[in-house]
């Protein structure tokens, strides 16, 4: 997230201002509740555990009065804001149809989860989130940051997210902290309820966390130089992905059967697109050119 190393989103920003120009970015986090594979599996859990019982049921009772609070706000903000797009994004486990369905009579609301959130916080003008490590990743962009806290629930509060940014508790302390950060361009950085314990459970908090990295990825390379590592051969990746391709169809109809939960969540789940041949590819291109080096 340090300034330098930014060319790396340049083209995601870019492409994400010419569509939406300026807008307001709240990330959500419900996939408790509203959840992709669906209201059986969310709801699901050991039943004879009475304790775990108890603490699923205040769970999702905080949860639900917070989804709609979160509701209401963006409501109060699309009308508030009628000028500015604002952009919702569900987190990767959320069902997005939930949201889509409730905002498609707000022109000014769009609801994607398209490509990475790094991108779209850098675009974005303010950020807005409740428990969402979301709001790290806008901390270390120094981008201005709201948490809405509509409500004080010990089961729904994350801690170390949650003390980052204005604090706001009603939509119009949100209305009056955005129109703050438009007016000064604020970017946020002084904005924290941080202690110093918190500065301790992430580095990069304190300083940029390249230099360990990159301790730890020599001192693991030269782990792997002094043993026989033999890199696997291109026939023998295919052959095992054949394999793997095969014993999902012949164990899919098993699967859906007899294990209906598990045959719910392998029917939801899609394969990360940033992890697709072409994007990681375009990845190394980009590195290659800032470097002037051919990366392999």
């Amino acid at each position: 997230y340090e300034p330098q190393n930014r060319f790396y989103f340049q083209n995601e920003i870019d492409r994400i201002r010419s569509e939406f120009d300026q807008f307001i970015l709240i990330n959500t986090n419900f996939s408790s509740l509203n959840d992709s594979y669906g209201l059986a599996l969310a709801f699901s859990y050991d039943e004879e555990s009475t304790v775990c019982a108890h603490v699923a049921e205040q769970f999702l009772a905080a949860t639900v009065i917070l989804l709609g609070y979160f509701i209401n706000l963006v409501c109060h903000l699309s009308d508030r804001f009628c000028d500015k797009k604002i952009i919702l994004r569900p987190h990767p486990s959320e069902n997005i149809n939930f949201y889509q369905t409730i905002f498609s009579r707000l022109k000014n609301v769009h609801v994607t989860n398209e490509g990475s959130v790094t991108p779209w916080i850098m675009a974005s003008q303010v950020v807005i989130h409740n428990g969402c490590t979301t709001a790290i990743e806008t901390f270390l962009t120094k981008k201005p940051l709201i948490t809405y806290i509509p409500i004080e629930e010990s089961a729904v509060d994350i801690k170390l997210p949650n003390r980052l940014g204005v604090q706001c508790k009603t939509p119009e302390e949100v209305v009056t902290a955005i129109c703050k950060f438009l007016e000064t361009q604020n970017n946020g950085e002084q904005n924290n309820c941080l202690t110093p314990g918190d500065y301790d459970m992430l580095n990069n908090f304190r300083a940029s966390s390249f230099p360990l990295l990159l301790e730890q990825a020599e001192r693991k390379i030269d782990q792997i130089q002094c043993q026989s590592f033999c890199a696997p051969s291109n026939l023998s990746l295919k052959c095992h992905g054949i394999y793997l391709q095969l014993r999902y169809y012949l164990t899919h109809p098993i699967i859906k059967w007899f294990f209906p939960k598990r045959y719910l969540i392998r029917k939801n789940t899609t394969f990360n697109k940033a992890l697709s041949k072409k994007n990681i590819m375009s990845k190394l291109d980009l590195l290659s050119q800032h470097f002037n080096k051919k990366l392999k």
